[in-house]
């Protein structure tokens, strides 16, 4: 079965929800644009504590 994608979502703050949107634009090492967690390196906070040079991340090279 091919791959399908049925909701994306966004969100320019570290929070639980992020809000439902129609499209995403996705930068090549960079991750989701807008999104809190977008950048070089990692930006997720739990993964931040551990180590804060590592590739944000690697699916989306």
């Amino acid at each position: 079965m091919p791959a399908q994608v049925v909701a994306v979502h966004v969100s320019g703050v570290h929070e639980f929800s992020k809000q439902a949107v129609e499209r995403i634009m996705l930068d090549e090492g960079l991750g989701v644009r807008g999104d809190a967690h977008y950048g070089v390196t990692v930006q997720h906070r739990s993964r931040v504590a551990q180590d804060r040079v590592s590739p944000t991340c690697a699916r989306c090279t």
